[in-house]
């Protein structure tokens, strides 16, 4: 299994058998200090307010999008226009919910930073940083615009180095 820890609600931790297997115990300590920061600064119900925020928008938008679907296949072309006008209209909406679920990744990005921190301040800083250079080797390296944009998590190397100047 691969190894993972997360926080969720307002106590629990979960940590995968694949973590457990693989890390020694300084490394498991600094995880989980990491982990007890995003429980510390309330960060699950953060990111849970954020996912709700866009679970409208996406209904709405997928609803519009139905609309569409169907007057686009009909012959009559009063709804073909209908059709084009809502497009104009869907396609916009769209990009603001895109937009929305980028500000809410780079949030994120900021938020691992400050968990990263909290287990440094608790004095968990070595565990975490020599866990996260072990898989920094397995990360894929290639961090482009791409991934940098999509991903929920800074790059680790960046990560370590944040750390690795708290010390």
């Amino acid at each position: 299994p691969y190894p993972m820890s997360y926080a969720i609600g307002k106590g629990t931790i979960v940590v995968t058998s694949g973590l457990l297997n693989q890390a020694d115990d300084e490394e498991i300590s600094g995880v989980l200090a990491h982990e007890f920061g995003h429980l510390y600064h309330e960060d699950t119900k953060r990111s849970l307010a954020q996912v709700g925020a866009l679970v409208p928008l996406i209904l709405y938008y997928k609803l519009w999008m139905l609309v569409i679907n169907v007057l686009r296949r009909s012959n009559n072309g009063f709804l073909g226009l209908v059709g084009l006008s809502l497009l104009i209209f869907v396609i916009p909406y769209q990009w603001m919910i895109d937009l929305w679920s980028l500000i809410g990744r780079k949030l994120s990005q900021g938020v691992e930073y400050r968990a990263d921190a909290f287990a440094a301040e608790i004095g968990e800083r070595d565990g975490l940083v020599r866990l996260l250079e072990r898989y920094s080797e397995i990360e894929h390296q290639k961090w482009g615009l791409a991934e940098q944009l999509m991903s929920t998590h800074p790059p680790t190397m960046y990560r370590i180095g944040k750390l690795e100047d708290s010390g």
